[in-house]
């Protein structure tokens, strides 16, 4: 439980025109094809495909198939990536409420799948749904882009002489990403009272409960029972668990981190009286990245995260809906000039990476709109042909 306190205002006069545009040919979408907002069968069977792999992996890694050290590494390296395409697959929605009508349906799966990482997905959602996608890219309200002192991560953040490397040596800290999300940074939001735009949080017994379930499932599920089960020593299934947790960082990291935290992305300045010059919408646009959008492999594997644009504007919309949305939002962005940017996985890739450049280059550093060799800007819109 919290309370946003931020004072931040978007100016809604401005733009109006097109948030209405798309929520309407959105009803229109959903009136015309009979479909609710709530994600489809296919995402079930989707998500099936992905469980049968997280079960396929995990008989693996208890000593199964042969039961070799390559082939533990190769299942300890499944389980961890099938259980991130869950995350992106099922619990991404349910975090959203909308994999099913049924509320306890979707914080189950949300709450099960992130335990299969180790993550706290109650505190996830919370920062995830409570503050990003409030304030994406916003200073002070964003708990995605909080100071964290080892990474500068948007132009608000204070800068340290260190930084200046910060584009050479994040490559080494990625990897680490989600043990630390597991072992320091849920155990420090845990204990946070005030987050970025939200104050006064309070957790009531039972979600610390879950929390304090949710890690011991992982570790007796991914360390405790293969090393009793497997046959391999200690430091071998250690090793393995190392190497699927680097696998699963990188994949979640390269895949989510450019789509907000990149040189073509908006970090908008704060006003008087806290006022943001841009709508809501139009700000949601021009905060977020697209990557290949239109591709139906990305959204197998991802469920939705490359249309990130179409998420930030419809997050109460199944990702089973986003080839739908996705050029009714391309369109209207191009109609009323606002800033729309699609790229490819290795162009957003590369606009992490010069944002990462430009904010090391000293505290007075800030993003840009220029655009990189690859891109072309037609009447307002920023595009690169996919893969």
């Amino acid at each position: 439980m919290y309370r946003s306190e931020s004072r931040i205002k978007f100016e809604e006069r401005r733009q109006g025109a097109f948030f209405a545009e798309i929520k309407r040919a959105a009803a229109e979408y959903f009136a015309a094809t009979g479909k609710s907002r709530y994600a489809t069968p296919g995402v079930w069977l989707k998500g099936g495909f992905y469980a049968a792999l997280v079960a396929a992996a995990y008989a693996a890694m208890l000593g199964g198939f042969g039961g070799s050290l390559a082939v533990i590494a190769a299942g300890y390296a499944v389980f961890g990536l099938a259980s991130l395409a869950l995350a992106f697959n099922l619990a991404h929605d349910a975090s959203h409420f909308v994999l099913a009508r049924r509320r306890w349906i979707n914080r189950a799966v949300h709450e099960i799948v992130f335990a299969l990482m180790g993550v706290s997905g109650y505190l996830w959602q919370m920062r995830h749904v409570g503050s990003h996608h409030v304030f994406p890219n916003v200073p002070g309200c964003d708990a995605d882009i909080d100071d964290n002192g080892i990474v500068r991560l948007a132009p608000h953040a204070a800068w340290k002489p260190w930084h200046r490397l910060q584009h050479l040596y994040a490559p080494l800290l990625y990897p680490l990403a989600t043990l630390h999300t597991m072992l320091v940074q849920d155990f420090v939001y845990l204990f946070k009272r005030r987050l970025a735009n939200m104050a006064h949080i309070r957790h009531c017994p039972a979600q610390i409960a879950i929390f304090i379930a949710g890690k011991v499932f992982h570790f007796g599920v991914v360390l405790a029972l293969p090393l009793m089960l497997s046959g391999r020593s200690t430091g071998e299934i250690v090793a393995c668990y190392f190497l699927m947790s680097a696998l699963v960082s990188m994949a979640f990291v390269y895949v989510v981190i450019g789509t907000h935290i990149a040189d073509e992305a908006s970090f908008p300045e704060i006003g008087p009286g806290g006022r943001i010059a841009t709508s809501w919408a139009q700000h949601a646009v021009e905060a977020s990245i697209d990557w290949v959008p239109n591709s139906r492999v990305a959204a197998f594997l991802l469920g939705g995260f490359n249309s990130h644009v179409t998420h930030h504007l419809f997050p109460t919309v199944s990702a089973a809906h986003y080839p739908a949305l996705t050029p009714i939002v391309q369109a209207a962005a191009r109609r009323h000039g606002l800033k729309y940017t699609e790229t490819t996985f290795p162009g957003v890739i590369r606009a992490h990476f010069r944002m990462l450049r430009l904010m090391g280059r000293g505290p007075h550093a800030r993003g840009t709109a220029r655009l990189a060799p690859s891109t072309r800007k037609i009447a307002g819109h920023v595009a690169v042909a996919g893969l």
